[in-house]
């Protein structure tokens, strides 16, 4: 009658301790074992007493039954190590033809490793092992680098108290605009500098350089600041709603609204520009309501938070990405007619997504500078971003 009460313990015991991916708590499971142990022990010891063989008996069954359930429980984690291996093998098949499905099997692996974490010690060699491939896998997967920085320029050598706001990019030349309204051109060629002042550059929502003219945008309009320091409005506001961007291409200016979902084209004239045209086609415009930045090699790319749409000749284009963060926050887009990439910046993340011109994902590239910069360029397989006073170069080769 009381052989078949431990029974029922240990079928007990069992189904309490079992979680979802069906290996035990260690700790646990060795302390009802040991329960179970003393509790035949103690209800057969006395009956038997006198029976030195029935007890030894006993004790073999007892520890039969621990090592029976340890065996169980490190078979089962076993299972669980190889499903993630399995998983991130599965997601390296996968990845050059289904990057988002390769994702999805990484993610799934981590989760495994999380949940396998709670039930063994968190220093143990399986699970340290298993970090380390995924961390591996994950890396070749999405073919991200850790890349370092080396300082590039230092412009407090010409204005001991500049500190830069952001920096515009035309052929290998550079504008960096100073909150101490002052703007500087620095060729990334040769690594000169010319400094260009002018009272206007305060409140300055974004800028652009061509023709070696710098052109900035207020409020109330475009300005453009000459060689000698000369100021002129060259753009006057017109029923404007928020402008978040400008930018240039082939002479021609560009201004993102977003407050009225448009973008604004304005094309040189003898006398100046033109008036204001919506570069969108007819049927063509899209809610901007939530757009950062645009860039434009002739297309127009413009830059979300979590997409980047594509237009060419005002039509909508093909540009889909596959990104490997679920929970993306884009800065700023970066392209241009001498590059064959799009640079996709999150400052959150200290990353820049590598992408082709078609959306594909191609790579993405780490540093430390990019959480603390305040923009970045790309010119010449390098990547220059800009805080403080310092322009820092980061190398894609």
């Amino acid at each position: 009658e009381n052989i078949n009460e431990p029974n029922v313990l240990i079928e007990k015991d069992n189904n309490k301790l079992e979680n979802q991916t069906g290996i035990p708590k260690s700790n646990v499971l060795l302390d009802n074992a040991n329960q179970i142990k003393d509790f035949l022990i103690s209800k057969l010891s006395g009956k038997f007493s006198k029976k030195p063989i029935t007890i030894l008996i006993i004790i073999v069954i007892s520890f039969f039954l621990i090592w029976s359930l340890i065996s169980g429980y490190n078979r089962k984690a076993t299972q669980a190590a190889e499903l993630i291996k399995e998983k991130l093998k599965q997601a390296d098949d996968v990845s050059d033809l289904n990057l988002s499905r390769s994702i999805i099997l990484l993610g799934d692996a981590k989760k495994d490793l999380s949940n396998l974490k709670k039930k063994l010690n968190k220093n143990s060699k399986t699970i340290k092992d298993l970090e380390d491939l995924i961390k591996d896998y994950e890396s070749k997967i999405l073919k991200s680098e850790e890349k370092g920085y080396s300082e590039f320029f230092d412009i407090s050598l010409e204005n001991k108290n500049a500190n830069i706001q952001q920096i515009y990019k035309n052929d290998d030349m550079i504008v960096a605009l100073d909150r101490s309204q002052q703007a500087y051109i620095i060729s990334l060629s040769k690594k000169s500098i010319d400094t260009r002042k002018s009272s206007s550059l305060k409140d300055v929502i974004s800028i652009s350089y061509f023709d070696d003219e710098i052109y900035f945008l207020k409020k109330d309009g475009v300005y453009r600041l000459s060689s000698n320091d000369k100021t002129k409005k060259v753009i006057d506001e017109d029923s404007w709603g928020t402008i978040e961007d400008m930018s240039s291409f082939s002479g021609n200016i560009y201004l993102l609204d977003n407050k009225k979902s448009d973008i604004y084209k304005y094309i040189p004239t003898d006398e100046g520009y033109s008036e204001k045209v919506s570069y969108f086609a007819k049927g063509q415009s899209i809610n901007l309501g939530e757009s950062n930045s645009i860039a434009i090699d002739g297309s127009v790319f413009i830059d979300f938070p979590e997409s980047i749409v594509k237009f060419t000749s005002g039509l909508r284009d093909g540009f889909s990405t596959s990104y490997p963060n679920e929970k993306l926050n884009l800065t700023k887009i970066f392209t241009d007619e001498n590059i064959d990439e799009v640079f996709a910046w999150s400052k959150t993340d200290g990353v820049i997504y590598v992408l082709s011109k078609t959306g594909s994902y191609e790579s993405q590239i780490k540093s430390s500078i990019l959480k603390k910069a305040v923009d970045f360029v790309v010119y010449e397989k390098a990547i220059y971003a800009v805080q403080g006073s310092k322009i820092y170069k980061i190398n894609l080769e």
